[in-house]
């Protein structure tokens, strides 16, 4: 079916071209703020991040997250945060992790330890832990992705920890 509009095909698309053109540094401005008060509310309601104090800065659909929070688990839920927030294209985690009262490499150490040995999925993995100055390097096999990343978060909430590199395989 064809509808008639009385127009050139060609001058529609000039007109709907020169519409976006002109109209999308506002469209983007607007976009940017509508993201950057998503995220804002978004962590207002997320009870783990009371109190924090980082800050979101939006171009271009392009979230930067700066500032400094307590924990490395709390940086982690302002990137989630982000990347979950609709109309965002990149995010940039540029937050500080400043721990309040750090534990020793040692603590940190024996604490993901304690971890491993509580909960049952990590114990069918081979695992090898490394602390050097808050940084926590963690390599070995592991049974399934999920496991990785339930034992990432709980590693993220030790006080202290203030970067988590990981180097897994899996069982076959």
């Amino acid at each position: 079916m064809t509808i008639a509009t009385g127009y050139p095909k060609g001058s529609v698309i000039v007109a709907a071209f020169l519409f976006l053109v002109l109209a999308s540094p506002q469209a983007l401005a607007d976009g940017d703020q509508n993201i950057k008060q998503a995220i804002e509310e978004a962590v207002a309601n997320t009870s783990e991040l009371k109190g924090t104090d980082a800050r979101v800065a939006v171009e271009g659909r392009r979230v930067i997250l700066f500032g400094s929070v307590r924990l490395y688990l709390h940086k982690m839920l302002y990137e989630l945060i982000a990347w979950q927030t609709i109309g965002v294209v990149e995010v940039d985690n540029e937050i500080r992790v400043v721990p309040q009262a750090p534990l020793s490499d040692a603590a940190i150490e024996s604490k993901i330890w304690e971890i491993v040995n509580i909960y049952k999925e990590f114990n069918v993995s081979e695992m090898k832990v490394t602390v050097a100055r808050g940084t926590v390097s963690l390599s070995g096999t592991f049974g399934r992705p999920q496991d990785v990343i339930n034992l990432k978060k709980r590693v993220a909430g030790i006080e202290g920890v203030i970067a988590i590199n990981i180097d897994v395989e899996f069982m076959v």
